[in-house]
């Protein structure tokens, strides 16, 4: 099996700051460093939905920009579980069953936003 070629994890999310209406971004980053603009994967964009005259529209593009960026902040920890999972399948091994599926679940929950950043918490 070859190497994968993106950039290895762990990734995390981290809000941007706005106000009042400004656009946001929800930026995903490498390892613990956050607003490095040379450690960052991603940058999605969206209006804060707390914001006076944030539409229905604008609360939707909130929740869906913070949950595409979860689920990109999750990518390396579910590529490394389904390479877990499929190498047990492979070796057709009881062995590490549970730890897999343990890993597994975390990286699903991560993808979900349910494992929030120190950063989001504070907010």
């Amino acid at each position: 099996m070859s190497e994968p070629k993106f950039t290895p994890g762990p990734w995390k999310v981290d809000i941007g700051r706005g106000d009042w209406g400004i656009p946001i971004t929800h930026c995903v980053y490498v390892g613990d460093s956050y607003w490095d603009r040379d450690n960052q994967i991603a940058e999605l964009h969206s209006i804060q939905p707390y914001c006076a005259g944030a539409s229905a529209k604008d609360i939707q593009q909130y929740v869906q920009a913070r949950a595409n960026a979860c689920l990109i902040a999750a990518a390396p920890e579910l590529y490394e579980a389904l390479e877990k999972l499929e190498g047990w399948f492979d070796n057709d091994s009881k062995e590490g069953a549970d730890k897999y599926l343990k890993e597994a679940k975390a990286a699903r929950a991560k993808a979900r936003g349910e494992l929030m950043s120190p950063q989001e918490k504070e907010q």
